[in-house]
């Protein structure tokens, strides 16, 4: 699988849910992804 196809497949999934908690669970994974100082074995 692509990185190209990763992306879109990630986008369709964010842009076709109205599942607010999914969406919730998504930011909270992606903002732990990019913050330096999430602790991973906490």
């Amino acid at each position: 699988m692509s990185v190209d196809e990763v992306k879109k497949d990630l986008h369709k999934m964010l842009a076709e849910t109205n599942d607010i908690i999914i969406l919730q669970q998504l930011r909270q994974y992606f903002k732990a992804l990019t913050d330096d100082t999430y602790d991973w074995l906490d």
